[in-house]
């Protein structure tokens, strides 16, 4: 599947492969996950609707709404880098 939308970076059009969509209710957004992260303000209706048009015709033409690149949130919870101990294989012994 795939959308032509405006780069919000410089306005030029776009095209970008569409792996799957999520609607994030809170924030009134849907977002398009594929080759570049893009979203949209939609609400729940209108968010349906084009997804079920992208899933039916396999394309979606997004030039006519204000697109930005989806900023994925940070995870508090993620470990620090520093902290990852990669796996040790030496404490095992294999007989043959």
């Amino acid at each position: 599947m795939r959308i032509l939308y405006r780069n919000p970076e410089n306005q030029s059009l776009s095209v970008t492969d569409v792996t799957n969509t999520q609607y994030i209710d809170e924030a009134k957004l849907l977002v398009f996950f594929g080759g570049e992260d893009i979203c949209i303000h939609a609400g729940q209706e209108q968010a349906d609707l084009l997804t079920k048009t992208l899933f039916e015709k396999k394309k979606l033409d997004l030039t006519s709404y204000g697109c930005v690149f989806y900023e994925w949130p940070d995870d508090e919870d993620e470990e620090d880098d520093d902290d990852f101990s990669p796996f040790d294989g030496s404490d095992f012994v294999v007989e043959i």
